[in-house]
């Protein structure tokens, strides 16, 4: 369904994404026992919602730093990917399903911030008076990103991409106090770097690029120019571009080290079109090729890998994965490295393009996308030790990487079938997948994402007639 496909980016965050074509295989069916914690003096599934036939749960979350969820039920029709859903329901209840309050405006994103009540609307960042407030009072128009910098919240006050102010939001009981820190910045290059006294990096109208003290609104000038959003820092360290003559003619990259003010240039016949930090002391920088190319630190040098590779992204011990791709062939294979090390091969597939960006202790997490229908995708697991890929889910909303390291699929049908299948539940390396439940709403699994308690999960179960129960329930760990 069309209006399901402005979900994906909620997942495509957190998986890789791999564009193949795969037979499926495998049973979906796994055991049928699994354990859960019990929740509201019962076991099993606590039932937070029913929902009609002609009706979806658009989103469920839990009211940040409360014990309650926000839930929005909207009208499930066919819609384009720019128009709004109709909600139907928006309260906030508690774990049991009990309602609490009919939210009585558009807001969404709902948190506390100690007393004081905030969401989200098309406006902006709202305040509340309570959950059925009808009224929200605007905080920061324009934009609802809020960051936490040291113990201030910092908020840019602009449409994505335009020159507009930054303010700080303090709350003093039930009250909410704005205060402007920067009249004016390029928004689209805010950064906000959390540390021991917190620190903000912006890039000024005239493309300077600045420190700014959050509590005193000091200025401290880091770069005298730099290209407009081509610069950035993990820390002690700025790599940066200065404006250039024209798109044929683009300027080296540079490292700069923000403590003494020494400059490198980083290999200045590489046609730099983009950069991007991997801690502090991995520079990865993409050209027109498209190539990309590492460099260490300490000294500045670039890493060689394998002849034929592309970099991908670095693991948390500090292996890479790589792909190496055969145009003729029409394959793509993934890699595993490290710097002296023979790579090992991990997965090869056909028509395909790779882009990581997930990975867990045990396994590689993969979103395959298929040529043929590119709306839906597969989930694979890869085992880091050598073992065949695993299909854990065929969905446009494959899986999501769970706190604990386990994943929560959907593995679904062909035709009308292809929005709903069993969900399972992804163990430990070489075991069967466990099904929770034999059919639900294969888009409801990211309503885990709106839950930060480990292995609680949140889901839309189908039923027969058409009807739904939005369930909770919360796994053993």
């Amino acid at each position: 369904m069309l209006h399901r496909l402005a979900r994906w980016s909620l997942l495509s965050l957190s998986l890789a994404e791999l564009v193949a074509c795969n037979d499926l295989g495998g049973d979906p069916d796994g055991p049928a026992e699994v354990e859960f914690e019990p929740l509201c003096g019962q076991d099993g599934p606590v039932a937070l919602m029913e929902v009609a036939a002609d009706e979806e749960v658009q989103w469920v979350g839990r009211v940040r730093d409360s014990e309650e969820f926000h839930v929005r039920v909207s009208l499930d029709e066919e819609r384009g990917l720019d128009d709004p859903p109709q909600v139907r329901r928006s309260a906030v209840i508690d774990e049991c399903g009990d309602v609490i309050a009919e939210v009585a405006s558009p807001v969404h994103s709902l948190q506390w911030w100690d007393d004081v009540l905030v969401g989200c609307t098309d406006d902006g960042l709202v305040w509340l008076t309570d959950y059925d407030d009808p009224s929200p009072s605007v905080l920061v128009r324009e934009n609802c990103s809020v960051r936490q910098v040291g113990n201030r919240r910092v908020a840019m006050e602009a449409e994505w991409g335009e020159i507009g102010r930054i303010v700080t939001i303090d709350t003093e009981g039930s009250a909410v106090m704005v205060r402007e820190l920067v009249d004016a910045a390029s928004i689209i290059d805010l950064i906000v770097r959390p540390g021991a006294d917190g620190e903000i990096l912006i890039q000024t109208p005239e493309l300077a690029v600045e420190r700014v003290d959050p509590g005193t609104g000091a200025r401290e000038r880091v770069l005298e120019q730099a290209a407009e959003g081509q610069w950035s820092s993990p820390g002690a360290m700025i790599s940066y571009q200065r404006p250039s003559a024209g798109p044929d003619d683009p300027s080296p990259l540079i490292l700069r080290d923000r403590r003494t003010g020494v400059e490198q240039t980083v290999d200045p016949g590489f046609p730099v079109v983009s950069f991007g930090w991997y801690g502090e002391e991995l520079l990865s920088v993409s050209g027109t090729q498209p190539e990309r190319q590492l460099y260490l630190l300490d000294p500045l040098r670039a890493l060689d890998v394998p002849a034929g590779t592309v970099f991908l992204m670095r693991r948390d011990d500090g292996s890479l994965w790589l792909e190496r791709s055969d145009r003729e062939l029409g394959t793509v294979e993934l890699l595993l490295w490290r710097e002296g090390e023979v790579p090992q091969s991990a997965w090869t597939c056909s028509s395909c393009r790779v882009a990581v960006y997930e990975n867990s202790e045990a396994y590689q997490a993969l979103l395959m996308q298929g040529i043929a229908d590119p709306n839906w995708a597969e989930a694979w697991r890869l085992d880091r030790a050598g073992g065949p890929p695993r299909l854990i889910g065929n969905s446009l909303f494959a899986g999501t990487v769970l706190a604990d390291g386990r994943v929560l699929s959907v593995r679904v049908g062909q035709g009308q079938d292809r929005d709903h299948g069993p969900l399972l539940l992804a163990h430990e390396l070489g075991e069967d997948e466990v099904t929770l439940v034999p059919n639900v709403d294969a888009s409801s699994i990211q309503f885990t994402l709106g839950f930060d308690t480990p292995g609680e999960l949140v889901y839309e179960e189908e039923h027969d007639d058409g009807t739904a129960t939005l369930q909770r329930v919360r796994l053993v760990q």
